[in-house]
Formats: structure tokens, sequence, C-alpha cells
């Protein structure tokens, strides 16, 4: 019920309920190992909840509840609970959260890396993505969106987006993060070291997005500099855009 509360919107619903399901008696003994296995799912909603409500004076409450649950060290809870300090302005608690959690997972730095990036503090952001490949966790697609739009504030000219990945690797992952737009600003400004990969990549993130009148003239603008694009994608142009006017030649 919880769950479905949070799906549908009703954050405050979902975590009346939470603390409703609190005050019966059975949930009471906190150190029960079957009562903190029934709830851990349940936190993770509530926790959402959280997260989109913003009320500070709650979501402690519930954070101090997790800490008398024995739940001060679960990674996932964490990660929701950096968020939600990061989306209070509330940067100590976040940061308390991140200093007491033993297990940094790639949804807890990437979490913190967004808060960073939300507070405007683009290169302590950045900084920490490199502490992050630094200590060997890996990195996901909202890992990279974050630090890529670090990079993007940073006003240096591209330079620490190239760092972060060459240019054709800076397409792709906007690409498959759905910052077209992004993905766009990057491959115009590499005119001058632009590949047949980043004209590839280009075209993928236009087809992956239904940016069909884009991928056309992505196409003829590949033909103008003497470039052919893999048989594949073409192929996925002319089926996305219903196009039958297309030649490859």
């Amino acid at each position: 019920m919880i769950a479905g509360y949070v799906e549908n919107g009703k954050h405050r619903e979902a975590i009346d309920m939470f603390i409703e399901m609190l005050l019966e008696e059975k949930f009471r003994d906190a150190h029960d190992d079957k009562i903190k296995f029934a709830v851990s799912g349940t936190l993770v909603c509530v926790l959402k909840a959280c997260v989109n409500t913003t009320d500070l004076e709650l979501g402690m409450q519930i954070h101090g509840w997790l800490l008398k649950m024995g739940f001060s060290r679960n990674a996932v809870l964490t990660s929701f609970l950096i968020s939600f300090y990061g989306k209070c302005k509330c940067s100590v608690g976040a940061e308390i959260c991140f200093d007491k959690v033993c297990c940094r997972s790639t949804a807890v730095w990437t979490a913190r890396i967004a808060n960073f990036c939300r507070e405007e503090k683009f290169e302590r952001a950045v900084n920490e993505f490199r502490e992050m490949g630094r200590v060997g966790v890996r990195k996901n697609s909202y890992t990279f969106s974050s630090v890529l739009k670090a990079c993007g504030q940073m006003g240096d000219g591209g330079y620490c987006g190239r760092q972060v990945h060459a240019n054709c690797a800076l397409i792709d992952v906007y690409g498959k993060c759905g910052l077209v737009k992004d993905a766009t600003r990057a491959f115009e400004t590499s005119e001058d070291t632009r590949t047949i990969a980043s004209w590839n990549a280009m075209l993928t993130a236009f087809i992956q997005h239904g940016f069909c009148i884009q991928a056309i003239k992505l196409l003829y603008k590949m033909k103008a500099a003497g470039l052919v694009p893999p048989e594949s994608l073409f192929n996925e142009v002319k089926f996305i855009c219903g196009s039958r006017n297309l030649e490859q030649d």
C-alpha cells in the first residue's frame, strides 16, 4: 500500500501510513531481526516519499528511527537519505550520512555528486567523481549525467568534460541519459576533432529518442562530409521516420 502511494505521487499519505504502521505493537521492538527484515523494503519507499516532500523535520525523525533500528550502514537507504538532505539544503546531514556508511556504493557516491551539483559546487562534484574512480567504485548513467552537467557549468571551454570522457564517449553518455541537447552541444563544439564515431553516436542519440528530423538532417550532413553511416543506423532512421526517399549512396 505504501509503495502504491509513492508510485502515484501521494507521498504524504505514504509517510502517514508508515507512521501508523510503526505505532502497531508488533513493530515496536527495534531489535527484532524479523521486524527489521519486514520493514526494510518499505523503508526505501518511505525515503523516496521523504525526498519528494522535503520535510526536513519529518525526514530527520525517520532518520533517527533508522538509526535506532540499526539501518545506519545500509547503502541503499543511505543514498536516499543523502538525496533527501541535499534537496532540503541540509548539507551537514548529507555529509554525516556519507561519512557513517561503511559501504559507499555507486548510489551513495552518485547521490553525493548530485547534491554538489544542486548546490552549484561544480568543482567539488567533479573532484568527488575523480575520487569515486580512484577508490574503484563503478559509475552508472546517473553518475555521468550529474558530473557532465557540472563540467558544462564550469566554464573551462569543455576541458573538464574531455577529462571525464573523450568527445565521442561524451555524446554517447549524454544520449543514453536522454540529454539530447547536451549531446548535440558536445557534437557541435567538436567540429575540429569530429570522427565517424562521433557522427554515429550523435545519430544514435537522435534515433533512440525519436528526433526524426534531426536524424535525417544529420544523415545529409554526413553525406556532404563524405561519410557513410552503418547500414543498421541508416535503416533505423528510415524505419522511425517512415521515410522511403532516403538514399544511402
